[in-house]
């Protein structure tokens, strides 16, 4: 930026070159200026594609946990820690995004306590009697995404 100073000199001689250039001539001299500024500014969010794998690991937990029988007891419990944990990883991502990073931390530790919680109602005895071999591939598809956003929150931790 120019100071007070220095922009009234440029512009004084500015003025004394046209009223020079008009004495000399006559008429008055073409002033032609040409100044062109492009600024591209790219945004990526700080979450950008970080959460993808939780997502589609949420997406498959909550595919199959929809896809349960009405039989199994506790069908509305899974959903509802399910719930929680989707909600604490949107809210996550969004603090991240607006650089809040502690906040990011600690909603990241927050879903990953509805995992655990999620992954103890799958391996507790009443869920194994009445979910059968659908029990396996949730709790499979559950640990994959138990992973997934533990290294969502390593790499959060570490970032500085």
């Amino acid at each position: 930026m120019m100071s007070g100073t220095v922009r009234r000199w440029s512009s004084a001689a500015a003025l004394l070159v046209a009223a020079s250039a008009w004495e000399a001539t006559g008429t008055q001299a073409e002033t032609t200026t040409t100044t062109t500024t492009t600024v591209t500014t790219t945004t990526t969010p700080a979450g950008g594609g970080m959460f993808s794998a939780v997502d589609d690991g949420l997406a498959a937990l909550t595919a199959e946990v929809d896809a349960l029988g009405t039989n199994v007891k506790v069908k509305g419990l899974l959903q509802r820690e399910l719930g929680h944990m989707q909600k604490n990883r949107a809210r996550a991502e969004m603090q991240l995004n607006a650089g809040r990073r502690p906040q990011a931390l600690v909603a990241l530790r927050s879903a990953d306590h509805w995992m655990i919680a999620f992954l103890s109602r799958i391996k507790s005895a009443t869920v194994k009697h009445s979910m059968g071999e659908a029990q396996t591939s949730l709790l499979a598809t559950a640990l994959q995404t138990r992973t997934s956003l533990r290294t969502v929150l390593l790499a959060v931790k570490q970032s500085h």
